[in-house]
């Protein structure tokens, strides 16, 4: 592709890769449970931010009046999306980061990206292994965090390992004589599928199913 001068693939290049860096923490973000993510608008954000962050700083850099004119322009701008937790205001930060190093070095915006996946999925990692030695998680699923949570509140006086070992439970404590288990999930059906089972089956003494 003779017609592509050296400057225009180098761009195309980079944004390729700042897409598929992009596209990577997104999927990271999914196997960590940040349900949040899902939806189209933050992902095309998460992917698309750090494109857009490299095309600026691109364009302005190494002019003083345009690089003024750019602040005095973004100034007017109001972002009024309320941000929901703390950590989806650093998503969206590292994604504007990954723009700003592309601009400046390779291997800072690389070395950034990568180990923003490792620390995502890494967690994840560490808080099944810590489940499944202790029965604890280390990350509580929080209702602040932006994701639409059904939660489920069993209680039975007889032990029950189906539940104790369900994907879903986050909590549960044995107190009066009664076990107490908590379980919460994103999806609905799963839940209420799952607190059919228990009347029917288990014959638990109380079932309460409430959403957040």
């Amino acid at each position: 592709m003779a017609f592509i001068t050296p400057i225009s693939a180098e761009y195309l290049w980079t944004v390729a890769l700042l897409g598929f860096l992009g596209l990577s923490i997104r999927l990271a973000l999914g196997i960590a449970n940040q349900n949040w993510v899902k939806s189209f608008a933050h992902t095309m954000t998460v992917i698309m931010l750090p494109i857009v962050t490299y095309s600026i700083t691109k364009a302005i850099s190494g002019n003083i009046a345009l690089s003024l004119g750019m602040v005095g322009a973004l100034s007017i701008v109001r972002f009024r999306n309320p941000v929901k937790s703390p950590f989806e205001l650093l998503v969206f930060f590292l994604a504007i980061s990954l723009g700003i190093c592309a601009a400046v070095d390779y291997i800072w915006m690389l070395s950034l990206g990568t180990v923003s996946v490792l620390l995502i999925i890494g967690s994840e990692i560490l808080n099944m292994l810590f489940k499944k030695l202790t029965g604890e998680q280390i990350f509580e699923t929080s209702f602040s965090e932006g994701n639409s949570l059904n939660t489920l509140e069993i209680v039975s006086r007889h032990e029950l390992p189906h539940i104790e070992n369900s994907s879903e439970l986050i909590h549960y404590h044995f107190s009066d004589d009664m076990f107490h288990y908590h379980l919460a999930s994103a999806y609905q059906t799963d839940l209420l599928s799952l607190a059919r089972q228990c009347r029917e089956e288990f014959q638990v003494d109380s079932v309460s199913y409430s959403k957040c």
